[in-house]
């Protein structure tokens, strides 16, 4: 439970540096949600940690948890929420999740 509040805090933390034009310090704040994924990973417990997330109250907790989701077994599930965050009308994140998608599609996966 607690590495998830610590992912939600980085990915919360991300945006709110994006906004504030500090990408060095959103940079920081990916590299250590990604240290939590790799954890997950290696443990098998990737989904189960995340796809909760995908319906989080938090539209930056949803984007993050969906993105580290696509190459997985809830792949689905992480493509309906980043499509339905791209149309979001306000802020960075729906341009950001339409980019993620076409990125993903266009690019070969496992």
């Amino acid at each position: 439970m607690a590495l998830i509040r610590t992912y939600r805090g980085y990915a919360q933390a991300f945006w709110t540096a994006i906004g504030e034009g500090d990408s060095e310090l959103a940079n920081r704040q990916t590299d250590a949600g990604d240290a939590i994924v790799a954890i997950w990973r290696e443990a098998g417990t990737l989904e189960e940690a995340l796809e909760p997330l995908l319906d989080d109250a938090s539209a930056e907790v949803r984007y993050a948890a969906a993105s580290d989701l696509l190459d997985s077994r809830a792949s689905k599930h992480a493509m309906a929420v980043l499509e339905a965050l791209q149309m979001d009308p306000n802020g960075l994140i729906a341009p950001t999740a339409r980019l993620r998608l076409m990125i993903w599609r266009r690019d070969p996966h496992p």
